[in-house]
């Protein structure tokens, strides 16, 4: 729930104690949950699509890997799960030989 931005929408602290409460509250005491899930799109440059668990990177450093993506309209769009101190609308990534950038975050 914190890595898709909803738990100010889907957790009521008013409400008392709820299944994986232990695990939400010690995410919020540290102040964010470590990794993100982001929309990344990349030109299709006749890829179909970017397999799971492909690695996302940042001028070579891994910050992440693929879950899943689709190609749409001589594109391809995926997500995946980044660290969260590399989210950024706009930042550009790279899996394999595929330049892209972050154009949505989750949430």
């Amino acid at each position: 729930m914190h890595e898709l931005g909803l738990e100010h929408r889907a957790v009521s602290h008013t409400k008392g104690m709820y299944l994986g409460h232990r695990a939400v509250c010690s995410t919020e005491m540290r102040g964010r949950a470590s990794r993100r899930l982001v929309q990344l799109r990349f030109d299709s440059h006749g890829k179909d699509v970017v397999l799971p668990g492909a690695e996302v990177n940042i001028e070579g450093q891994a910050i992440g890997s693929i879950t899943t993506s689709t190609a749409l309209d001589r594109a391809v769009f995926a997500l995946a799960m980044v660290k969260h101190s590399e989210v950024a609308q706009g930042t550009r990534v790279r899996v394999g030989d595929l330049a892209g950038e972050i154009t949505q975050l989750a949430g």
